[in-house]
């Protein structure tokens, strides 16, 4: 569900991964972070008005 969320145009930010799996803010960044490491996604990240958001992207 949070790569689905991710892999959108807008991407997320951190407070709408918590609200939509129930997470604490710690548990995401842990998930992001996992993210980051695995070889078939790259993890963007754009601030938007001051907020950070996440686009998760294929790689090839």
């Amino acid at each position: 569900m949070v790569r689905a969320m991710l892999m959108t145009e807008d991407g997320a930010s951190l407070a709408e991964v918590m609200q939509a799996t129930g997470w604490k803010a710690c548990t995401c960044r842990a998930f992001l972070t996992a993210l980051r490491t695995h070889r078939r996604y790259r993890l963007l990240r754009s601030k938007v008005t001051g907020m950070s958001r996440y686009h998760l992207e294929m790689m090839r």
